[in-house]
């Protein structure tokens, strides 16, 4: 009986431990896409794409320079062909400063990440979970 009391207190620790030490917040998530990041620019902030640019071009400075040295090779809007529906403009301009940004898995996330999040012209820097 000891010994079925002992097996059933170490797995119940073993289990609480493994629960705890879960990297992400949602139990259901089982990592990152790790070559995107979602970019939320204050509300000041106006950008001007140059599609046909390589790295991508948004005529601001701070992030014009991230995607040369993360040879960023998109940055779209997040809700794009979504937001002309929405009848309510400061509904509709919050949905516009939200943008995806791709570049190499190889730049690695944490630090596009932290880069994006140190620019004074972004909001707040969002890892897509899987």
């Amino acid at each position: 009986m000891k010994k079925i009391l002992f097996a059933v207190l170490i797995a119940l620790f073993l289990g609480t431990a493994v629960a705890g030490a879960q990297p992400y917040e949602n139990s259901t998530v089982v990592g990152q896409v790790q070559d995107r990041v979602i970019v939320t620019l204050k509300e000041s902030v106006q950008i001007h794409r140059d599609k046909a640019a390589d790295p991508v071009k948004v005529g601001v400075a701070g992030l014009d320079g991230l995607a040369a040295r993360f040879d960023v090779h998109a940055m779209d809007p997040l809700y794009q062909g979504l937001t002309q529906m929405i009848k309510d403009k400061s509904a509709r301009g919050d949905l516009e400063r939200v943008w995806a940004v791709d570049f190499p898995e190889s730049m690695g996330l944490h630090a596009v990440k932290a880069a994006y999040e140190a620019l004074p012209e972004v909001e707040k820097v969002e890892l897509v979970d899987i």
